[in-house]
């Protein structure tokens, strides 16, 4: 990818991370433009939904003169869907060897670049909740957690079958309540809990909503 190159982009700000197993790390996120795919409760439609997106093109340049400016060295790679832009975080790896790359990916898109290039990966697999159609899902094995976002007790046995059919590891199985209010997060909290301390799951809460976090 050249300076000249472009990519979708909608947003890089600096935050914390509030989900999964770096919650809490300061980070840089480089939120990407476009999915494949039209979750039903998503909470950043404006990455990709007709009428509501407000990504736009940067140049390779562009995005290389924001991650300078900061001085943290994890990056979360988010979107919409990053991996339909594999060139991009190629060349942010190659421009910045020295940092850390997470990637958050719905599982769906294959590979072509080398896995090495993502120091992590959080794979949100879509359960009936996100009101998807049939999709295939393509599981990253290295350096990979998993992540589910929860809207109610009947998605537990879709999550229980999924884990067993896939044969992943409990522990690297995160269950997450789906919610942008502090009150349904805590609400459905009291039930997952339980239910990841039973099943040997994590529980990730988001705490980007609980706390606010800009």
């Amino acid at each position: 990818m050249s300076e000249n190159d472009t990519a979708h982009i909608a947003e890089i700000f600096e935050s914390i991370q509030g989900e999964g197993p770096y919650v809490g790390t300061p980070a840089l996120f480089i939120r990407t433009g476009k999915c494949n795919l039209a979750c039903s409760w998503c909470d950043t439609p404006y990455t990709w939904k007709p009428g509501k997106t407000t990504y736009r093109s940067w140049t390779f340049e562009e995005i290389k003169n924001k991650i300078s400016d900061s001085k943290l060295t994890h990056l979360v790679i988010t979107g919409g869907e990053p991996l339909l832009q594999q060139p991009l975080i190629e060349a942010i790896k190659k421009a910045f060897p020295e940092k850390f790359i997470e990637v958050e990916t719905n599982g769906t898109i294959p590979l072509t670049i080398p896995g090495n290039i993502i120091d992590h990966f959080n794979i949100s697999p879509k359960l009936a909740n996100s009101k998807n159609t049939w999709y295939k899902l393509n599981l990253h094995s290295l350096k990979s957690i998993f992540k589910f976002v929860v809207q109610d007790k009947n998605d537990l046995d879709e999550i229980e079958k999924f884990v067993l059919n896939h044969g992943i590891e409990r522990n690297k199985v995160y269950l997450m309540p789906e919610g942008t209010k502090h009150d349904t997060i805590r609400r459905r909290a009291t039930w997952l809990i339980p239910f990841c301390r039973e099943k040997k799951f994590h529980y990730t809460t988001r705490l980007h909503i609980l706390k606010s976090i800009p």
